[in-house]
């Protein structure tokens, strides 16, 4: 599946001051900057889907995967959702039967 150009963010690179390596092609003038890959998702319902949603985020190399509605609650302990090489952040929802996020860096 293609990337639709509809949905992309177009980010100014900048090099000065910046840890950019500059490119050895002077003709074109660019530069080679690190732009962190990342993942939005609201899964209603994060903990039956963690396999599916950690194999996808490992396969696509994403760097930050946010997720909405994950509807976790503190009774659920981190070990099940954790997805290996990630750290995890989340907050869980409170007295409510949706809500709740998740960070995985």
């Amino acid at each position: 599946m293609g990337a639709n150009p509809k949905n992309l963010l177009n980010i100014q690179l900048r090099t000065s001051g910046s840890s950019c390596n500059e490119d050895s092609s002077a003709s074109r003038g660019t530069s080679e900057c690190f732009v962190p890959s990342l993942l939005l998702s609201n899964p209603m319902s994060l903990a039956p889907k963690i396999d599916e949603i950690a194999y996808a985020v490992q396969q696509q190399n994403i760097d930050i995967a946010l997720f909405t509605e994950t509807w976790l609650k503190e009774s659920i302990p981190d070990d099940p959702i954790n997805i290996e090489g990630f750290q995890l952040y989340k907050r869980d929802r409170k007295n409510q039967e949706h809500d709740g996020v998740c960070l995985y860096v």
